[in-house]
């Protein structure tokens, strides 16, 4: 049986959050290329209404899309 040995980096990583890893890493990332929160970026920002579904006489919306971060270029 083979053993895996995770650098604590790793296995700090593997128990973090999907908003965790965006704070901690992404954002940090994506702000030090010059892009700026609020000015240039905007996050969970709602891209789509939601696909729009019709069963005989009923009409419904489902769940709006949304990306993690848009960019803006000027």
């Amino acid at each position: 049986m083979e053993t895996l040995f995770l650098c604590p980096r790793e296995l700090v990583k593997k128990q973090m959050t999907e908003e965790d890893i965006k704070l901690n890493y992404i954002t940090p990332a994506i702000n030090a290329r010059g892009w700026r929160n609020g000015i240039n970026i905007t996050m969970e920002t709602k891209i789509t209404d939601g696909k729009i579904n019709i069963k005989g006489n009923m009409a419904y919306r489902e769940k709006a899309k949304k990306a993690d971060y848009l960019l803006y270029l000027n």
